[in-house]
């Protein structure tokens, strides 16, 4: 039987009394009152009630968590609740959209909590989850990549992994395609080269010095020293390991 603890416009608490599990719903976070107020609150629940397991219902969250709400959720709500003891499992139930999650996983991520919470699109599986006798997490192996869809505009790959491992790989994509803007910006910059400036690129970025440069494009050493000159200022990087990020559009 769930009860309900609190209600408000932005975020639900109830008490599953038989299994012992606190959930929050998140129903329409969009600003950082809405948050907090939502942390302070399920921290009351939670101190009071301590729960063998809590369970996030993040399906509708998009609010994107700042880097000082998420020093402060850690240090206000995940680190002392884990240090409590009495937990033995975290769930945080999905939706398919991940602007929300992107952040959630940083949090995680980079949290002092020792938190490793179970990932589910569904309640159900996370209930199942948390009634199974193993307390054990799958080790951390190589994911398997594939390719979902392709046609001439875009490309979809999908990623399999164990869902307990889902905040530590998301933030790692999340790094590796870095502030959309920025990636923007460097496309746009990246096209402002010519041909020939291209080609000298990938052959710096593979370690070729100026005197093989020139002889792979029979030219002469101080036009490639030039070409070096103009893709640095082109590119507005300082240096050559600056130019490491431009291997993506190679």
């Amino acid at each position: 039987m769930s009860e309900n603890v609190y209600q408000s416009d932005h975020f639900t608490i109830d008490y599953i009394r038989g299994t012992e599990i606190l959930k929050g719903s998140f129903i329409n976070c969009e600003s950082s009152e809405h948050y907090c107020e939502a942390i302070r609150c399920f921290k009351i629940e939670f101190e009071k009630i301590k729960p063998r397991y809590t369970l996030w219902d993040n399906r509708t969250f998009r609010y994107h968590i700042s880097k000082k709400e998420q020093v402060w959720t850690d240090t206000f709500l995940n680190a002392p609740g884990m240090q409590m003891g009495f937990v033995k499992k975290v769930a945080i139930i999905v939706g398919p959209e991940t602007s929300g999650l992107q952040s959630v996983a940083t949090l995680l991520e980079e949290g002092e909590a020792e938190v490793q919470p179970g990932f589910f699109l569904h309640e159900q599986k996370a209930m199942d989850w948390f009634l199974q006798k193993t307390e054990e997490v799958p080790p951390l192996s190589q994911p398997s990549v594939f390719i979902d869809s392709i046609s001439q505009e875009a490309v979809t790959l999908k990623l399999e992994l164990p869902s307990e491992y889902l905040s530590y790989y998301l933030k790692r994509v999340v790094d590796v395609l870095g502030d959309h803007t920025s990636l923007e910006k460097r496309s746009l910059l990246f096209h402002s080269l010519t041909k020939q400036e291209k080609k000298i690129l990938r052959f710096i970025l593979n370690g070729l010095y100026n005197k093989e440069i020139a002889a792979k494009l029979h030219i002469s050493i101080e036009t490639v020293k030039s070409h070096r000159k103009n893709i640095l200022s082109k590119l507005q990087c300082e240096n050559i390991v600056a130019l490491s990020l431009y291997r993506v559009f190679l």
